[in-house]
């Protein structure tokens, strides 16, 4: 992929990359547990939010505050300015935004797909409901089987016949 860029704008896929890959495994790292960052909503919108606000601070900082322009001493009259810091063309603190609106329209697009799923309590629910049409099928395998049952027969330890 062609990446363009103008000044300091190859920071924004660095500094979004490092929000979004850094945070999870700084996650991991302090409690212990992978899934941590996956399951806990509040901290993806935080590191989406420090993300998208230290984007467009910064493009804020580099094009607004620390930018040079020549003014002409007699008419104060703005003769050149350095050029702008940008990605794509698009000055560097409008990304941050950018991120923002697409992140979260993704995230708000999957919430509303699978929140009827969410609802559910998938342990104590029957992985399926059998329909008894059939005649001469085991008493073990006609009934509906919970995710419980089915996690204790998987991680039961195995006889291996060692002959």
């Amino acid at each position: 992929m062609l990446v363009i860029w103008n000044g300091w704008g190859w920071l924004v896929p660095i500094i979004w990359g490092g929000a979004m890959i850094g945070v999870p495994l700084l996650a991991e790292y302090l409690t212990g547990d992978p899934s941590y960052y996956e399951s806990n909503k509040w901290l993806r919108e935080l590191t989406l939010l420090g993300g998208c606000g230290l984007i467009g601070y910064l493009g804020y900082y580099l094009n607004h505050k620390i930018r040079v322009v020549d003014r002409s001493e007699v008419t104060g009259e703005i003769l050149s300015k350095s050029p702008a810091h940008s990605l794509y063309w698009i000055p560097f603190e409008y990304w941050g935004l950018i991120m923002l609106v697409v992140v979260l329209s993704m995230d708000f697009w999957v919430d509303s797909k699978y929140s009827e799923y969410d609802k559910t309590n998938y342990s104590s629910q029957p992985l399926y409901q059998y329909s008894n049409e059939t005649e001469g099928i085991d008493e073990f395998y006609d009934k509906p089987m919970t995710m419980d049952e089915l996690n204790r027969i998987l991680n039961e330890p195995k006889q291996v016949d060692a002959r």
